[in-house]
């Protein structure tokens, strides 16, 4: 279950990024509603399977690998959220930095749904 609502965050992700040009406010509702599917994801695992615990005591490789690429998710989020923002209140410079970390984010994430496969 758990990478099925990684990969339908995932989608929403994409889909969100297919409209972003022709339709902004939609861009925006796709994004927020995927940061919201991965952030109720993860608090559920968090209260199901105690992840933090799993990570802090010896385990294996790939665990930690898939812990910190969910980190950085997160705070991608933040940051595209953040961004996002900007450029939605009229800082149009702050559209390449945008982009740019919105690229390195959405290759994270991908890597972030592979390795749910692997915990």
């Amino acid at each position: 279950m758990i990478p099925l609502v990684s990969g339908l965050a995932l989608l929403v992700l994409l889909i969100g990024l297919a409209v972003r040009r022709e339709h902004p406010d939609v861009h925006i509702a796709f994004m927020l509603t995927a940061f919201g599917l991965d952030l109720a994801l993860l608090g559920w695992i968090e209260v199901t399977r105690h992840p933090m615990a799993r990570a802090l005591a010896p385990t294996a490789p790939s665990v930690w690998l898939h812990a910190a690429l969910s980190l950085a998710v997160v705070t991608g989020y933040l940051t595209m959220i953040g961004l996002g923002q900007r450029l939605w209140n009229g800082r149009p410079l702050s559209r390449s930095v945008h982009r740019h970390i919105g690229t390195l984010f959405l290759a994270l994430r991908c890597v972030d749904w592979v390795t749910t496969f692997w915990v």
